[in-house]
């Protein structure tokens, strides 16, 4: 398996997890509900513009880039809203950055001042 693959992996199983997440947001249920009240339709909708965007090939670096922006929110909002350590945003975050330092090592150079274009 090479190191694209391992890193395209890596970018389905965070896929995976914000598509589910959005598709519960969307849905709504009491939880969603009690949890984020009445922005939880745009927070789902937010969450699978990023999914797709980060799916299709065209728009993929940009996908990555909101997806990474998404999670940060995550991070902050689970931190100082709840008050927990923020464990499945770092964890999805981490999931992402090894994915596209897997998948395209330019990308990693580019956002740590590199010269490589993506």
């Amino acid at each position: 398996m090479t190191k694209e693959r391992i890193g395209m992996a890596l970018w389905g199983l965070v896929g995976i997890a914000l598509l589910g997440s959005s598709i519960m947001k969307l849905i709504g249920g009491e939880e969603v509900e009690a949890m984020l009240g009445k922005n939880a339709l745009y927070l789902g909708l937010i969450e699978l513009t990023c999914v797709i965007a980060m799916f299709l090939p065209a728009t993929r670096s940009l996908g990555f880039f909101l997806c990474a922006s998404y999670l940060g929110g995550v991070i902050a909002t689970e931190w100082i809203n709840v008050g927990e350590a923020p464990i499945p945003g770092v964890t999805l975050s981490t999931l992402l950055y090894v994915g596209i330092a897997l998948y395209r090592p330019a990308a990693m150079g580019y956002l740590l001042g590199g010269k490589d274009k993506v």
